[in-house]
């Protein structure tokens, strides 16, 4: 792994994150997480990724 080019606490707010697809080798789960605690960005991902923002974050209501 290597490190992230910057750290999260000198991110600025974040208002949305895009999820392309699902592949876990950079899709970090936890950096979702802490965004969503901190920011509460908009989430935006294609059909059947919406399990992953249903297993990690409050229920909140999706869009088609």
């Amino acid at each position: 792994m290597v490190k992230p080019g910057i750290n999260f606490t000198d991110l600025p707010k974040i208002d949305i994150i895009l999820i392309s697809h699902n592949h876990y080798d950079h899709l970090d789960i936890r950096t979702i997480k802490d965004l969503w605690v901190r920011d509460k960005p908009k989430i935006i991902t294609p059909l059947m990724n919406d399990v992953i923002i249903k297993n990690i974050l409050p229920m909140q209501k999706l869009l088609p």
